[in-house]
């Protein structure tokens, strides 16, 4: 049996959700269970990200690293050095990044990371409004390239580390994401979700959604185990009563809820966990 763990971003400073994935993975492994966080969000600096959480690469799906075939690569972040830009641009140098101008006008800024090495550069039109984010990848190649619209995101071109057009999304047209590999078409977040998740669906296994956005995409499978995360809000599905929830606290509306505060990374989570899965029979007591 594997677990996977459906969420979206893998982002730098991560939320308590994150860190709480983070721990559960290397808690799952220690307890002979194979654990994988699925990203369907666009993470280009999850290498980094996860290596400082103590997670493996080879435990990371992400979604958008197979659009846009993205192979094994080291973290190697894109170094400024390696960024061209007009002669006529006069660069000022800022705290949290480089200013290049032209007669007083603010064209580009480059965002870097601690390290220097470049996270984004933004351009910005006559006006002084960004009008394209160019985001890299911290394995050192150009992975998107954003468009803006009168400071609305229109479209988002995705790159592969060759530079060749891997897909596009429209947001002028509700977010529809075109694959140029396979010509699929999807017009909706939730088709997405669903048609990225449905490989995963082998018999047996457990995958889990870590933020409402994803459960009703998880119900939707056939002949997996279900998760749910119920930290804030409700739960976007009605859960059936062999579903495994993980909540903080008791929810008298769900009975069948594994009361469980995950958000504790102390000596007790490899514990709890364990008596979770036993109770599921996942693992043998």
């Amino acid at each position: 049996m594997q677990a996977f763990f459906v969420t979206g971003t893998l982002a730098a400073a991560p939320a308590a959700v994150e860190t709480a994935l983070y721990e559960r993975v290397k808690v799952f492994a220690a307890l002979g269970v194979r654990a994988t966080i699925v990203t369907l969000g666009d993470s280009p600096t999850w290498p980094q990200v996860v290596r400082g959480y103590g997670v493996k690469p080879e435990q990371v799906v992400s979604v958008f690293d197979q659009i846009q075939q993205v192979p094994a690569l080291a973290v190697a972040p894109f170094p400024v050095a390696k960024l061209a830009f007009p002669s006529d641009w006069v660069k000022l140098r800022q705290d949290d990044g480089d200013e290049y101008h032209r007669q007083g006008q603010l064209l580009a800024k480059v965002w870097r990371d601690e390290a220097g090495h470049v996270d984004a550069v933004d351009y910005f039109d006559e006006t002084g409004t960004r009008s394209r984010r160019d985001l890299y990848d911290c394995r050192g190649f150009l992975s998107q390239v954003r468009h803006y619209a009168e400071t609305h995101l229109r479209q988002v071109t995705y790159l592969t580390p060759q530079g060749q057009i891997a897909a596009t999304q429209d947001f002028s047209q509700g977010g529809l994401l075109n694959i140029n590999a396979t010509g699929a078409q999807f017009p909706s977040f939730a088709s997405f979700v669903e048609a990225m998740l449905q490989p995963l669906a082998n018999t047996g296994d457990l995958i889990l959604a870590e933020r409402r956005e994803y459960d009703a995409a998880v119900a939707q499978l056939q002949g997996v185990k279900h998760g749910y995360r119920l930290r804030e809000g409700n739960l976007r599905i009605t859960p059936q009563a062999e579903d495994l929830i993980i909540t903080s606290q008791f929810h008298a509306e769900l009975p069948q809820a594994k009361v469980f505060d995950e958000d504790r990374a102390d000596v007790q989570l490899q514990r709890g966990w364990q008596r979770i899965l036993e109770a599921e029979e996942i693992i043998e007591k």
